[in-house]
């Protein structure tokens, strides 16, 4: 009877131990995904930023020639 009920303590701990184990994971995943989502941004900033900066800067040059403002 006493080992019926060690070993059911015993299945408990592990069953805490795994629940542990998987919030943790949880998290770390969570953890993960945010860096993921970090490094496609920045990806992205180095892939577009230049064509975007060089694209406002003609339209910045033809928006002036077109209205004709002198500086």
């Amino acid at each position: 009877m006493k080992k019926n009920i060690n070993e059911i303590l015993d299945r408990g701990e592990k069953l805490d131990h795994v629940s542990s184990i998987s919030n943790e994971l949880k998290q770390r995943s969570k953890d993960f995904k945010w860096g993921a989502k970090k490094l496609t941004w920045q990806a992205r900033m180095q892939q577009y930023a230049p064509m975007l900066v060089g694209t406002s800067i003609v339209l910045i040059v033809l928006y002036i020639k077109v209205f004709h403002i002198g500086f």
